[in-house]
């Protein structure tokens, strides 16, 4: 159960930290 959890944390930060990046280059681009 704990695994379980710790894999859909890590997954969310992935998303969290996709997002971030993909934000950061559309502000560089400008």
């Amino acid at each position: 159960m704990v695994e379980e959890y710790w894999n859909l944390m890590l997954d969310i930060t992935k998303m969290v930290y996709k997002k971030l990046i993909a934000l950061r280059l559309m502000v560089e681009e400008y």
